[in-house]
């Protein structure tokens, strides 16, 4: 209920009432854990943007980056906010700075405005080195054009069809950067799911722990597509032991080991229902190993563990293309921006983690041409 006020009080316009239920809302750890990052983020923003509290925002800021529950793109998030507020002004870099008053509307002058403004131009005595660095992978960014064409419903681009190439398919960006990959750079294979391709790697690897029967009351009916603490980091904790063995077995695990792992859950348990698996993400059996082997121990490893210990919050960001060639067993991780499309924070933190994993990861920027 109270965090549902926030939203209701920031529509009015009545920001300081909506920062005092933040306020509130953050002094305790017990409810809505994984609301904390929203709520820090909120309450930087209101006292930024609405109300020009700029040194009250960075005193937030530096208390959220200490807060346990704060998740990697909120955190990024917050120190952009840091960043830019520390740079801004006319103070140099690294030095504390100063804020001009603004105006609200056209004509009013800030006496007018609310008292809580008053001290908007008051100097900020934060420096860029009271904050970490933002310390991310910047993968590289490679461009191809198209030619757009706009539907009452969509953008499209038109490709040439696989069959005959005097013929042509219209698709959307997503689509027309897999037709590129896969007819100009050599990669056979490609599959546009974000995150439904990493969870199903996770769910054919660790099938028999996420239905494993050992854990006490998470599973109340014959019906469930997962346990009940899956969502949790209860999930983790409550498999430990088991979990970090398979982690361990799939660093070192031969590519016919893996390729035999996916291939005995597919045989057992397809077109069963499990959290997370959609079974036509893969036409054949034969697809599902080529990826699993092309993705390679180590990385599988690092992605089991991610999902295994902050199932709820992961999948957000994932690359849109996943493309592997089975004849060199390699694969690549390509996010596709259209044009005026920009990278979130957790697209950021996602393609960082993956490079720092030694993975082949890369922006495809589509520019359209008339």
């Amino acid at each position: 209920m109270l965090s549902r006020s926030v939203e209701h009080f920031e529509k009015e316009g009545r920001h300081s009432l909506a920062n005092d239920v933040l306020r509130c809302l953050l002094s305790q750890t017990v409810f809505s854990t994984a609301s904390r990052g929203r709520w820090w983020e909120r309450l930087s923003l209101n006292l930024d943007h609405h109300l020009g509290e700029k040194e009250q925002c960075l005193d937030v800021i530096y208390t959220a980056l200490s807060d346990p529950h704060l998740r990697p793109a909120r955190r990024l998030s917050l120190l952009q906010r840091a960043h830019k507020l520390c740079q801004a002004g006319t103070g140099q870099k690294g030095q504390p700075n100063s804020f001009k008053k603004t105006t609200g509307k056209k004509g009013v002058s800030s006496k007018r405005r609310n008292s809580s403004l008053k001290e908007k131009n008051s100097r900020v005595t934060y420096k860029l080195s009271d904050f970490p660095e933002m310390d991310l992978a910047a993968a590289p960014e490679v461009y191809i054009t198209g030619k757009l064409f706009r539907t009452d419903s969509q953008v499209v681009f038109r490709a040439s069809s696989s069959d005959s190439p005097n013929s042509h398919t219209f698709v959307r960006v997503e689509g027309y950067a897999a037709y590129h990959y896969g007819s100009s750079e050599g990669w056979p294979c490609a599959v546009h799911a974000e995150s439904s391709t990493f969870s199903a790697m996770f769910a054919l690897l660790l099938w028999e722990i996420i239905f494993s029967p050992g854990v006490a009351d998470v599973f109340r009916t014959p019906y469930q597509n997962g346990p009940l603490d899956l969502f949790s980091e209860h999930f983790y904790e409550n498999r430990k032991a088991i979990i970090d063995a398979k982690l361990k077995w799939l660093l070192s695990a031969s590519s016919e080991d893996i390729a035999s792992s996916v291939e005995a859950t597919w045989e057992r348990q397809c077109g069963k229902v499990c959290a997370g698996m959609n079974w036509e993400l893969f036409p054949s059996v034969e697809d599902a190993k080529n990826l699993a082997v092309c993705m390679a121990g180590h990385l599988l490893s690092r992605i089991c563990e991610v999902f295994a210990k902050d199932y709820g919050h992961c999948h957000g960001g994932l690359p849109d293309l996943t493309l592997w060639n089975p004849g060199e067993r390699t694969c690549k991780f390509v996010e596709v921006k259209g044009p005026g499309d920009r990278l979130s924070q957790k697209q950021l933190v996602w393609l960082s983690r993956l490079l720092q994993w030694g993975c082949s990861v890369e922006v495809c920027r589509v520019r359209a041409i008339s």
